[in-house]
C-alpha cells in the first residue's frame, strides 16, 4: 500500500519549512561576510593600509601582487575582481592575520620587496 502524503500529514510541512529554514542561514552567514568594518569592530587591528600599485585582476595561485611601499602579496587562493589601484590592508589579532584587497579578504603570504620584470627586445 502506497502512502500519500497531504497537508493533514505533518511531514507534508516539515520539507518547507527546512528548506526556508536553510535558507534565512545562509542569508545570514552571507550578510555576515568579513569586510574591513565587521572585522574592526570585532576587535581587529589595521597594522597596514596602502595600496595596490597597478590594476588588480584578482587572486590566481602565486600570483604576486606589487603593493605600493616595496612590498608583494603572493595569493594561494582563486578569486576575480577587478579593480584599478584599489586599497590594501592587512589585519591582525591575537597572532592571525589578513588581507583586504578593495575591502574583501584573500589568503596569501606578505613579502618585503619590489618585483623584477624581465624584458626581451628583438
Amino acid at each position: 500500500m502506497r502512502r500519500t502524503l497531504t497537508r493533514r500529514h505533518p511531514q507534508y510541512y516539515s520539507l518547507p519549512i527546512v528548506a526556508i529554514a536553510i535558507a534565512i542561514c545562509l542569508n545570514v552567514s552571507l550578510a555576515d561576510a568579513e569586510t574591513l568594518e565587521s572585522l574592526v569592530s570585532s576587535g581587529w587591528i589595521v597594522a597596514y593600509s596602502g595600496t595596490v600599485s597597478d590594476e588588480f585582476n584578482g587572486c590566481d595561485y602565486d600570483r604576486p601582487i606589487p603593493i605600493d611601499g616595496d612590498l608583494i602579496f603572493v595569493c594561494s587562493s582563486y578569486s576575480y575582481h577587478y579593480a584599478y589601484r584599489p586599497s590594501f590592508k592587512v589585519v591582525s589579532n591575537a597572532g592571525l592575520t589578513k588581507y583586504l584587497i578593495d575591502n574583501e579578504v584573500y589568503s596569501g603570504t606578505l613579502y618585503r620587496g619590489s618585483p623584477t620584470y624581465t624584458y626581451v627586445s628583438g
